[in-house]
């Protein structure tokens, strides 16, 4: 994915908004539960949305996007996982989000929560590990399911190299993670040391 604009400015990045978001959350846990049973978006007569079983059909639908790119590809929606990538694709504008899943008892950060359209459901830590595909969901709060970009190419698997040949004319290096989970600078091997991001 090509971005045209710039990154956003250091004051408003997503780490920060992260660490406001998780301070938030272990500073009050009692205000967090208040706060979520009694969120602001809330109408009067409309109930929280809430899963707790791997069972529903939304976290199916959620794994299955995770799972299937054709399926990813019939739906125009995928999966992004952690709030800080979601605040930053959001930043840019490059995405509209369907529903955005938090952990029971988060708060819906508030540049999220015009973005999210009040469609916000609480699932349980199995149901987020489930939809997430992570071995520990310990400092996952949030997925989104979005839209894809609209500027989003998919060079499909009939062309061959044929699209990356024209959407690349000058010689550049491309590197392409997948399915890489990094706790800590420490757990990278060194296979991936800085070198290979320069």
């Amino acid at each position: 994915m090509l971005l045209a604009r710039a990154p956003p400015s250091a004051f408003n990045s997503p780490a920060l908004s992260v660490r406001a978001f998780r301070r938030r959350r272990l500073a009050a846990p009692g205000a967090a539960a208040t706060a979520a049973s009694n969120p602001p978006s809330l109408r009067v007569g409309q109930r929280r949305k809430q899963v707790a079983s791997v069972a529903n059909p939304l976290v199916k639908h959620c794994v299955k996007l995770r799972d299937s790119a054709a399926y990813r590809r019939s739906c125009r929606r995928l999966v992004l996982v952690g709030l800080a990538p979601i605040l930053e694709i959001c930043r840019l504008g490059f995405a509209a989000i369907d529903c955005l899943l938090l952990l029971d008892g988060a708060e819906v950060p508030g540049e999220l929560h015009e973005l999210s359209g009040g469609n916000v459901v609480y699932v349980s830590a199995t149901v987020m590990k489930k939809i997430s595909g992570m071995q520990s969901v310990d400092s996952t709060e949030a997925i989104a399911v979005m839209h894809m970009p609209k500027h989003f190419c998919d060079l499909g698997d009939d062309e061959g190299g044929a699209g990356l040949d024209a959407s690349f004319l000058s010689p550049k290096r491309i590197l392409v993670l997948d399915g890489i989970q990094v706790k800590t600078m420490s757990d990278i091997p060194p296979l991936f040391s800085s070198r290979l991001f320069v």
